[in-house]
């Protein structure tokens, strides 16, 4: 974890650190989407977000978006249920299906929340209440769903990329964007019906205390896409 930023330097800092990230343009994001390269990160400029932590009674609506023409997009909420300086609970939500409720901590986790007709996938979306999260940032080792391969266990990892502007129904916000990439290979994994490659991107916004947009694909072995989803926020109502 780096260290704690004099409250002179943590505003110079974060202006520095603006400029040069967006400076990198188009060409950068599209890099990042790509994946990870392996080795520790080069990073000119550190900025390290604040923690932001949600109260009980703080609701997000967010909008879901497949990939597939065929799977309509459909309107979720969550709300804080409980917070504790270890764990925040909240309720999933829509119209139509029993709720979902899931605990989150400090540790990283991707997780699927079925909610019937379909799933939303989050990472960690209140990661911020926990860890102050600094550009360059690395977490190895991210355990991910077996699905349909059990046997074979992912290789997974998540790097903080910097500070993001991020325009979504709800508004314009700055984020702290944060890519998840994973692979596996091995017998347990069939070429062209397992899961075996993942990419995720999360935007996690301060100002709204939880991920303001989320972005989820996967792929086989052999490059067939299988998921294709993800959602942006429609409203924040604090407590």
């Amino acid at each position: 974890m780096p260290s704690e930023e004099t409250p002179a330097e943590g505003p110079r800092r974060g202006a520095i650190d603006r400029r040069r990230f967006l400076a990198l343009g188009a060409g950068a994001l599209a890099a990042g989407l790509a994946g990870c390269q392996s080795g520790p990160p080069v990073v000119a400029e550190t900025v390290t977000e604040p923690l932001a932590a949600p109260r009980a009674g703080d609701t997000w609506r967010y909008r879901y978006v497949s990939g597939w023409p065929q799977i309509p997009s459909r309107d979720f909420s969550v709300t804080v249920t409980q917070t504790a300086p270890n764990g925040i609970v909240d309720s999933l939500s829509a119209a139509g299906f029993a709720a979902q409720t899931q605990l989150w901590t400090g540790t990283l986790a991707f997780v699927p929340r079925p909610l019937g007709g379909f799933a939303v996938t989050e990472f960690s979306p209140y990661i911020m209440a926990f860890v102050r999260l600094a550009t360059g940032q690395v977490w190895y080792n991210i355990p991910l769903p077996s699905g349909a391969a059990p046997l074979t266990p992912w290789s997974a990892e998540a790097r903080v990329r910097g500070l993001d502007a991020v325009t979504v129904p709800a508004g314009t916000f700055d984020a702290v964007r944060v890519d998840l990439n994973g692979f596996r290979r091995g017998p347990g994994v069939a070429p062209s019906a397992d899961t075996a490659q993942l990419s995720a991107t999360a935007w996690y916004a301060p100002a709204v205390r939880r991920v303001v947009r989320f972005r989820h694909q996967t792929w086989t072995l052999t490059m067939l896409p299988i998921d294709n989803d993800g959602y942006e926020l429609l409203e924040y109502k604090p407590a």
